[in-house]
């Protein structure tokens, strides 16, 4: 009886339906659990932390995927697609040493068997992004010389796409102006690629937008806030048309403080109104909180705004009252995109950004 309700539940994983596939495993583990049976059990948690994952329930996931090594042993078939998922829950949520333990030992297995083509390129995007966050630029480095390599050695859109979009990455985060124009050129030569995936579009809206704010506070072009702008208008019609809910309460975020930027204060109160209402509609409670949070703050600057706009104040002097590159830093951090079956518009999985799950 176990085994079957394991196999029901794995037949409507790949059905896409995760939350029956959850009822059904977690059914599985209690009998499992009862009899005292063994066999199926390590399975069945990977299959848990598995789909616990794509659903973003990270603590959940985490004491399934442990509890799956734990059972099996760090030496079994495959332990470094284990080891990488849970480097990866890790670093969503903000452990970077145990994100970085977890995916260096995905590393070393991976080189231990010769994976060059399947797990490796994803394991080190992973050490990149991981090591871009920690700071450690070296070592970021370091790990795309690696990934250079096995992208010179093997063939494929994939890995070319890691190393392109890693590689920028890395050129974003140095602190040399630069580096910033030369990230900026080549994300714009990504976003006119056909047959990009949305994923990816973001991606590459969201760095490039990044540097852009980062020279827009520096210099306080209006040019530059125009291109601001154009980038997250294509953002925020990705968003609508992919159905990314979470992103797209952000990408409105973050147009009212690019109207603060204007000093278009009814603007901005109309941008956080979209966002308010996005995250109501869709039971987003914890983002819902945040825009709630930041209407309130704009309430209680409203006379300092009202004060700028009537001295006529250039924009230089409403930057000094705002934190865009914060703006675009939360969408990094903390959107989300909802990965949706073509055919139905079902909900899939949820994918963090710039964190790979394999």
């Amino acid at each position: 009886m176990a085994a079957a309700y394991y196999g029901l539940g794995v037949n409507q994983k790949n059905r896409r339906s995760l939350s029956k596939a959850l009822e059904l495993h977690q059914k599985a583990v209690e009998l499992n659990e009862e009899i005292d049976a063994k066999r199926d059990l390590p399975y069945i948690y990977n299959d848990l932390g598995s789909t616990y994952s794509a659903l973003l329930e990270l603590e959940l996931s985490l004491e399934y995927y442990l509890k799956y090594l734990a059972f099996l042993g760090e030496q079994i078939l495959g332990v470094q697609v284990v080891f990488s998922n849970i480097g990866a829950i890790y670093h969503q949520m903000g452990k970077y040493n145990l994100a970085m333990k977890y995916n260096l030992k995905a590393l070393k297995k991976c080189e231990e068997i010769g994976d060059k083509r399947r797990i490796l390129p994803a394991v080190l995007y992973n050490l990149i992004t991981l090591s871009i966050d920690k700071n450690e630029h070296q070592k970021a480095q370091q790990y795309l010389e690696q990934l250079r390599l096995i992208n010179q050695i093997v063939e494929s859109e994939k890995i070319y796409r890691l190393y392109r979009f890693t590689s920028d990455l890395v050129l974003k985060a140095d602190t040399r102006m630069s580096d910033w124009s030369k990230a900026a050129a080549i994300f714009e030569e990504v976003l006119i690629e056909e047959n990009l995936p949305p994923y990816w579009q973001v991606i590459a809206l969201i760095n490039h937008s990044a540097i852009l704010l980062k020279e827009l506070q520096i210099s306080g072009e209006l040019e530059i806030l125009e291109e601001v702008k154009n980038k997250v208008n294509v953002l925020v019609d990705i968003a609508s048309k992919e159905q990314f809910h979470v992103l797209l309460a952000q990408a409105y975020w973050l147009f009212a403080q690019l109207a603060l930027a204007e000093l278009d204060i009814e603007k901005a109160k109309d941008y956080l109104m979209k966002a308010g209402f996005i995250t109501e509609d869709k039971g987003l409670k914890k983002l819902a909180e945040d825009i709630a949070e930041e209407q309130q703050k704009l309430a209680n600057q409203l006379s300092m705004w009202e004060n700028l706009v009537k001295q006529k104040k250039p924009i230089v002097e409403a930057l000094k009252h705002l934190s865009l590159e914060n703006g675009i830093t939360r969408i990094t951090k903390d959107a989300v995109i909802e990965e949706r079956d073509k055919k139905t518009g079902q909900m899939i999985e949820y994918r963090k950004l710039f964190v790979l799950k394999i």
